[in-house]
């Protein structure tokens, strides 16, 4: 069976691989090396999974761990606890790649016990391959374990037309706010103009979202129109594929999103407020062969580079790798681990040197 290039089958959990991002300063942007990196060590965290996506850690040490069917299970110094933390697979749609995506915990899971879901919402299982939506829920932890009974739905509706391309990272971010990324939720093998909701600021398809813990846009978001349930309120950047895994710079806050490609490239892209990250006019270093014709496209190209915020790195397809399967709780490529050093003067709105002179180029500039 063939599969969509928005990721692949995950396997079961026997080693942690990562795709490591050295934020250090002075060292050569766009630098690339492989084999396991200095302080890193390739362990057993936990056996026993079934298609883990996602984790979080508790204050205490314990780990909370999201399998794709709808299961949270919980991991107690080391050990996978028979009972599960919290069952939603009667609400969880598993086709394909959606899922149970996401997992995060509130700053104040001490004093609250909030944990956050990402899932595919299963609204009629007799349309199961069908479209769907995704939402983002909050639910209360007492010991190891959650009520279903105290789930909220904080941000619904979120388009997951396509089997794939659903985003589901979550994390709270060091403004102690509620970072979310969403997938394009359009045809992973075809041209499909549901792709270019990705560049619509009032779709809360292919975007960044930051929330508050109760999935309310912020008035210090970039879209912010007064209303707090608006999806424009709620968008920080745009213009995204898969977004499937997000983390975010120490020193600054800044985000960082690995992006799945589709036919040709890779992306790992610095977040700009407010920036448009080009999907899906653009893929890597250029333009996106399947949509440059439409008018869409078009008309971002005719504004030039300084009119989409361009990967921090991007490369070429190998032998089927691609970004997410190199993060954790993936099991499908050889042992490697890809580091990328970034300095000081990583740039806001496109990449350093040759690759950011290959795109003028492309657009005659």
């Amino acid at each position: 069976m063939s599969h969509p290039r928005g990721r692949r089958p995950l396997a079961p959990v026997y080693v942690v691989r990562l795709i490591v991002v050295v934020l250090s300063l002075g060292q050569p942007l766009l630098a690339f090396g492989q084999g396991l990196v200095r302080g890193l060590v390739d362990e057993l965290v936990v056996g026993g999974l079934h298609l883990p996506v996602a984790a979080a850690r508790l204050p205490d040490g314990r780990l909370l761990v999201a399998e794709k069917a709808g299961v949270v299970r919980v991991v107690v110094n080391g050990v996978l606890q028979a009972d599960a933390f919290l069952d939603l697979r009667d609400r969880v749609n598993d086709y394909w790649d959606r899922g149970l995506l996401g997992v995060t915990i509130d700053p104040a899971f001490a004093d609250n016990g909030y944990v956050y879901l990402f899932y595919v919402h299963e609204d009629d299982p007799l349309t199961y391959t069908g479209p769907k939506t995704s939402r983002v829920v909050r639910v209360t932890a007492v010991g190891n374990s959650a009520d279903i009974e105290t789930e909220v739905v904080l941000v619904d509706g979120l388009p997951a037309d396509s089997p794939s391309h659903d985003g589901g990272a979550m994390q709270f971010g060091p403004d102690g706010r509620l970072w979310i990324t969403t997938g394009d939720a359009s045809s992973f093998n075809a041209v499909d103009p549901q792709a270019l909701r990705a560049q619509q600021i009032d779709s809360l398809a292919g975007k960044l979202l930051r929330v508050d813990r109760d999935g309310r846009g912020l008035a210090d978001n970039p879209f912010w129109n007064g209303d707090a349930s608006a999806a424009r309120s709620k968008v920080w950047a745009y213009g995204f594929r898969n977004p499937f895994r997000l983390t975010f710079r120490p020193s600054t806050g800044r985000p960082y999103i690995a992006d799945v490609g589709a036919n040709d490239w890779e992306e790992i892209n610095a977040v700009a407020r407010g920036g448009n990250h080009g999907w899906p006019c653009l893929e890597g270093p250029g333009p996106q062969a399947g949509y440059q014709s439409l008018a869409a496209c078009q008309a971002l190209y005719a504004g030039g580079p300084a009119g989409v915020v361009m990967p921090l790195v991007s490369y070429p397809h190998r032998a089927g790798q691609m970004i997410d399967e190199s993060h954790l709780f993936s099991d499908t490529l050889p042992e490697r681990c890809l580091t990328m050093p970034v300095d000081r003067n990583t740039p806001t709105t496109g990449v350093a040197g040759s690759e950011r002179h290959g795109f003028e180029k492309r657009l005659g500039t």
